[in-house]
């Protein structure tokens, strides 16, 4: 059974202690908090990111941008699971990256303009972003539909593209292979909790170039899109030019390294 949907007049929200505890906290305890990851103490969860940005943004917090950039990379890494077990999703946008991008921007959007109190996402956050990624997808896939066609009914031609999008899957590995890939995932993990910890120092980085690194590179926003109708790139999001967004993404990465070196 789906949790109880707000829209559909509850008003309680289970995480409410839960918000009120991490309002209650200094700012800066609050984004050292907001980079502590899944399964550990004081990890802050996704409901109450999504009603804290999205209050900071209601009532234009001068640090709102924090919260946001926090709030689209939880929609992220829920929506890169949705897409990847919808594979004609993928197909249907353009590509996996397209998709990613397109079903996430969709779904923050909707996140941040929706005026219910509490908001379906502060209460059952995944199941909230699930919902909006049928929505969209009955949008992309509208002239399918029309046509009589399943919208998880995936063709041939489909499958292969996704295949080949993914570039091929092997079909067993070896114990060597499995074990280097721990490692490296371990090496991986590690130099992302470093890289946090970098993006929250007081003044290693500028206010845009922090911002601007965390939306391209952890959110994996795109910078720029030719494309009028995208919804999500970091030029939009910082109100900034393409090259001014390079700038800071460029500059902000050669400081990372130079500290990670």
């Amino acid at each position: 059974m789906s949790p109880p949907d707000p829209t559909n007049g509850s008003n309680q929200d289970p995480h409410a202690g839960q918000i009120a505890e991490f309002l209650a906290l200094a700012p800066d305890e609050r984004y050292r908090r907001t980079n502590i990851p899944l399964g550990k103490l004081h990890f802050v969860e996704d409901e109450v990111i999504a009603a804290v940005s999205r209050k900071a943004h209601r009532e234009k917090w001068k640090d709102s941008n924090r919260y946001n950039q926090h709030l689209i990379n939880r929609v992220y890494s829920h929506v890169r699971g949705h897409v990847g077990k919808n594979p004609g999703w993928a197909t249907r946008a353009g590509g996996v990256d397209a998709a990613r991008d397109d079903f996430a921007g969709y779904v923050f959007v909707k996140m941040q303009d929706d005026t219910t109190l509490p908001s379906h996402a502060e209460v059952a956050f995944g199941d909230y972003v699930y919902k909006r990624c049928l929505d969209y997808a009955d949008e992309l896939f509208a002239k399918k539909r029309n046509a009589g066609e399943s919208l998880t009914e995936l063709s041939e031609a489909d499958a292969i593209e996704y295949d080949a999008q993914l570039g091929g899957s092997s079909a067993t590995q070896s114990v060597e292979d499995e074990l280097l890939h721990r490692e490296e995932q371990r090496i991986i993990d590690e130099q992302h909790t470093r890289v946090c910890e970098l993006l929250q120092e007081d003044g290693f980085l500028t206010e845009k170039e922090r911002m601007a690194f965390t939306f391209h590179h952890v959110g994996l926003i795109q910078i720029h899109s030719k494309d009028p109708t995208k919804i999500l790139t970091v030029c939009k999001l910082m109100g900034c030019s393409d090259r001014s967004a390079r700038l800071y993404v460029k500059s902000a990465t050669a400081k990372i390294k130079e500290k990670l070196q």
